[in-house]
């Protein structure tokens, strides 16, 4: 399915594991409690999709594991897109771009999201726990009200979230 245009799909509940989404276009896709254990992308396009209870599990780039690679990669867009309650486990998703998503509730948990882009995101009650590596992330605009949880996180600066009181929220440069 690499390069696929699936704009406008309804795939609710799919069950793309192991799927090459590379270069795929799912802008606009309903993809509510889709799941994508072991899935690939580069560059994938999620502009406007709904990703409501969908599970990211064990995403990495090919040959290595979420900490080396970025598994969705370079280029892999979320703006806009509905991913509340989405889970996010031992993923690579570094240098992705969140710009405007609604991530309420969702659960980052030993994920790489080196230099991902939340700029103007809702954060609200979102968890970024277990190891989840924030450096370079960048919050500008972004919504984290309510409570955000920080548990073993680098932050942005590359401090630890446990060594400052359990929250990046000084820390996101």
């Amino acid at each position: 399915m690499a390069g696929a245009n699936l704009t406008g799909a309804d795939l609710r509940g799919a069950n793309l594991n192991e799927t090459d989404l590379g270069l795929a276009n799912l802008g606009g896709a309903n993809l509510s409690n889709a799941q994508f254990n072991g899935a690939y992308f580069t560059s994938a396009n999620f502009t406007g999709a709904n990703l409501t209870d969908a599970a990211f599990n064990s995403i990495n780039g090919p040959g290595g594991t979420p900490e080396e690679n970025t598994g969705v990669g370079p280029g892999s867009v979320f703006t806009d897109a509905n991913l509340t309650g989405t889970v996010f486990l031992s993923v690579g998703i570094g240098e992705a771009n969140f710009t405007d998503a609604n991530l309420t509730g969702a659960m980052f948990q030993s994920a790489n999201l080196r230099d991902v882009n939340f700029t103007s995101a809702n954060l609200t009650d979102v968890k970024f726990v277990n190891g989840t590596d924030l450096t370079g992330a960048r919050f500008t605009g972004a919504s984290l009200s309510v409570v955000a949880s920080w548990i073993d996180v680098t932050c942005p600066d590359g401090t630890n979230s446990d060594n400052d009181g359990a929250t990046c929220a000084n820390d996101l440069g």
